[in-house]
């Protein structure tokens, strides 16, 4: 099936000199998203203030920010409300805020995009001073690093290598909720992510372990939808723990659809 867009959801926490970054490199894409979704986590006016001064760039309706308050690691919950902000489209393209794109990104995804799977895409990760360089100077300096051989497949673009992989529809168990692609009905049809999930980890796990047991399966894009993750310090573990046992009994229970998911988070909070 061929797709021409998508929504993009962003996800972010106070870091608005990344998401800059970010959305400076969205801007120029090949092919824009229909919706530009930042799902923001209880950011404070510094990211209010970062998009709105976007919104220029962009087609009014195109770039939404949903926002909820800052009561910890809540990126389940926010992504459930930026996929009920989703319109018009059939598919949906998810980053963090501290993913600068190669210009064919979303090409790239919708280009490999398939009835019956979702997406794994790939990151490379940025040093902390390449990470700098960055934000300092610019995406641009971006092409001034050496990228070493063995990192080939995911920080340098080869189309004909990425079509070869593909098609071998190798199907692939880890997912990275920073780089992925699903359809909007799989989502729903498993509720989005669960919001019980509360601080770093699992979600996306979960998330993935639900589409697989609806039956959709999954893969990885190699040598394409390239994606530089911009560096930062380890998130706050403390949660790792419940969130895997709350992992771990929805895969025993064999549980698909989340009775915390899309439907029971509210559009606006403020």
């Amino acid at each position: 099936m061929s797709i021409k867009s998508c929504a993009l959801i962003i996800s972010t926490y106070n870091r608005s000199n990344a998401l800059q970054r970010v959305l400076e490199s969205v801007l120029q894409q090949s092919v824009q998203p229909t919706n530009i979704i930042i799902a923001d986590d209880g950011s404070d006016n510094n990211t209010r203030n970062l998009i709105d001064s976007f919104k220029n760039g962009c087609k009014p309706q195109q770039l939404i920010h949903v926002w909820q308050p800052d009561e910890g690691f809540r990126v389940a919950r926010i992504r459930n409300k930026a996929l009920r902000a989703v319109r018009g489209v059939e598919y949906i393209i998810q980053i963090d805020g501290d993913m600068v794109l190669h210009p064919l990104f979303i090409a790239d995804h919708l280009a490999v995009a398939q009835q019956g799977y979702f997406i794994r895409g790939n990151k490379y990760m940025l040093s902390a001073q390449e990470t700098q360089q960055v934000l300092t100077h610019g995406n641009d300096s971006i092409h001034t690093f050496s990228i070493p051989l063995g990192k080939a497949q995911k920080a340098k673009r080869i189309p004909q290598l990425r079509n070869i992989y593909n098609a071998l529809n190798i199907d692939i168990k880890g997912v990275f909720g920073s780089n992925m692609g699903y359809w909007l009905h799989d989502a729903e049809a498993i509720n989005g992510y669960d919001n019980s999930f509360s601080g770093w980890g699992s979600e996306d796990d979960d998330f993935a372990d639900r589409l697989r047991m609806l039956g959709v399966k999954s893969k990885s894009i190699k040598f394409g939808a390239i994606a530089y993750h911009l560096h930062h310090p380890n998130a706050d573990r403390s949660s790792v723990e419940y969130n895997h046992q709350l992992r771990t009994q929805h895969t025993s229970q064999k549980i698909t659809r989340t009775i915390n998911g899309i439907t029971e988070t509210p559009d606006n909070e403020e």
